[in-house]
């Protein structure tokens, strides 16, 4: 898994600006979503065009925050990328310049961006998503908590669902 390290620097700017670390800490289970994006094959794979290794190492974590969501009245959303001819036309300097003709099967958009613009508390969860190498990681992660998110980890995502009590108690374990 990453090792998660967010600067000292960016903690304290989060603090002064939101007033606390945490701004989505209190979850209506009603109004919420896990949105798991990407986890399928051409990520997960050995070998596959876009192999994230580090990825099948977060598979608990996303299942633990889908089991907790589900059980307290949440919902979880799969999404998968696909390419087809309209991405491939308007993605053409990406499919041409910036990719082999081997990594250029899939292209990439991370909802979470477009989601805070629309208007959605957006929780990034910092150990149960995965790119090539830590650096990248937490440079997505100090991203996303500066401009468009906030960053929680599994255990904190947890805790927020589990403490969430509107309308519903959260059921039993089967």
């Amino acid at each position: 898994m990453h090792a998660v390290s967010l600067t000292a620097e960016l903690l304290s700017q989060i603090q002064s600006q939101r007033g606390r670390l945490h701004p989505f800490e209190r979850l209506d289970m009603g109004h919420t979503a896990h949105i798991v994006i990407d986890l399928q094959n051409g990520f997960m794979e050995p070998g596959a065009p876009i192999e994230v290794p580090v990825a099948r190492e977060i598979v608990p974590n996303v299942n633990s925050i889908s089991t907790a969501v589900r059980r307290c009245g949440g919902r979880n959303v799969f999404l998968r990328m696909t390419v087809d001819s309209d991405s491939q036309s308007s993605w053409s300097n990406w499919f041409a310049y910036l990719n082999t003709p081997q990594s250029a099967a899939t292209t990439a958009r991370a909802f979470a961006r477009d989601a805070m613009q629309m208007n959605y508390k957006v929780i990034f969860v910092s150990d149960a998503t995965a790119t090539f190498t830590d650096a990248a990681h937490n440079a997505t992660l100090e991203n996303m908590a500066m401009l468009f998110a906030d960053v929680m980890t599994t255990r904190e995502v947890l805790t927020a669902v589990n403490a969430a009590q509107v309308g519903i108690a959260c059921r039993e374990r089967s």
